[in-house]
């Protein structure tokens, strides 16, 4: 259980959980050509994926932009078109990379290169894009929601944690950004 009062701040929250982990990846990212650490990469690129999209991204794609395009926000095209293409590159980019990742010790420069390339590619977009929902899109999602909204979109977030990972979810996020710092 979080503690939480706002729905927004409750996202927030997570993207910094996100954020320490793309801490972790960039640093590695940084050192790619001298020396690395393995699992941490691994564990920094499996936390962005499980927690990142498949946690944090589903509470605003099944829950926030559904809410926001039924209060007259269009999916099409403007900002929850935006979101939604940049999930999908930061799923591709994360997905790419970790098929990749085992392979980091036995890869030639170039192909080092090329993954650090992607690895940056990825902080990049999602760098840009937690500033465009915790600065734009979530004042946006305030100002069109009606009562009742942000205490059902936040009942809504505490019920996709649970249903993952049971009542003490959030204690569980908080021990996996640990590890991946580790």
């Amino acid at each position: 259980m979080t503690k939480h009062e706002r729905w927004d701040d409750f996202l927030i929250a997570e993207h910094e959980m996100i954020e320490r982990a793309m801490a972790v990846l960039k640093n590695n990212l940084e050192i790619i050509d001298e020396e690395y650490d393995l699992q941490q990469i691994k564990r920094a690129l499996d936390f962005l994926l499980e927690f990142g999209d498949k946690i944090h991204n589903q509470k605003e794609e099944n829950l926030l932009f559904p809410l926001m395009h039924e209060r007259g926000i269009p999916s099409e095209g403007g900002p929850l078109g935006v979101m939604l293409m940049e999930h999908e590159a930061e799923r591709k980019l994360l997905q790419e990379m970790l098929m990749k990742v085992n392979g980091l010790p036995e890869m030639s420069d170039a192909d080092l290169m090329a993954f650090k390339s992607e690895g940056l590619e990825y902080l990049t977009i999602r760098a840009e894009h937690i500033w465009k929902e915790n600065d734009i899109l979530y004042p946006m999602a305030r100002n069109v929601m009606q009562e009742g909204d942000p205490e059902n979109m936040l009942a809504g977030f505490e019920k996709i944690n649970t249903d993952m990972y049971g009542p003490t979810a959030w204690e569980i996020f908080i021990v996996m950004v640990a590890e991946v710092e580790g």
